[in-house]
């Protein structure tokens, strides 16, 4: 997992109206849990926008006072109007005890079943895993759709990432390929038939 190392203060007021005035200020107001005691502090909107607005999950140094506090990002509250981040958890993790995170799927390679006309479908957009830091891969779950052909799926129990615990049921599908108007045969399973009828006309 990448890491990223983001500044933070602590907030030494709370109430409705300091969190106003301080998200008018450019900041947000976040909790920091799962160490030895709960901490309130304040984040650069700009420096969250750069862990937010990507399918990538880090590792967070969050420096505070001198001290980093290694966590990675477990909620976020939006407004509803302005779409602006107006709240975030953080959960302190170590290198010792696993932790429980969503990430991305990231689909890699040219399906041969898209190739030959079928439709790609992902039901599933994230997965979530249960890990150590060091075990979660970088950036999300990596998937290659290469073989995929029209009528097959990929399902979270196909799924192996070494160290890696995939909470979602195992009969969930990931991604699939379904037939649609047009779509044709796969090229290799024609060309595997005409070898076929080939040795049989040789035979007679």
């Amino acid at each position: 997992m990448r890491k990223i190392t983001i500044n933070a203060v602590k907030r030494e007021s709370k109430g409705k109206a300091d969190a106003k005035s301080q998200r008018k200020a450019g900041m947000v107001p976040c909790v920091v849990y799962g160490g030895e005691e709960n901490m309130n502090v304040l984040i650069d909107s700009r420096d969250l926008d750069k862990v937010l607005y990507t399918p990538e999950v880090f590792n967070i140094q969050l420096s505070i006072d001198g001290t980093e506090y290694s966590t990675v990002l477990q909620d976020t509250q939006f407004h509803p109007v302005t779409d602006k981040i107006i709240h975030a958890d953080f959960l302190h993790v170590n290198d010792e005890k696993d932790v429980t995170i969503s990430m991305a799927v990231m689909l890699k390679g040219s399906s041969l079943g898209v190739r030959n006309g079928g439709k790609l479908k992902t039901p599933m957009r994230k997965l979530r895993l249960r890990a150590k830091l060091a075990d979660l891969p970088d950036g999300g779950v990596d998937i290659d759709i290469t073989d995929l052909r029209i009528g097959q799926s990929i399902k979270v129990g196909g799924l192996e990432i070494q160290g890696v615990t995939f909470l979602d049921p195992a009969s969930s599908v990931v991604v699939a390929v379904k037939t649609a108007r047009g779509a044709v045969e796969d090229e290799e399973g024609a060309e595997e038939g005409a070898e076929e009828g080939a040795e049989e006309a040789a035979a007679e």
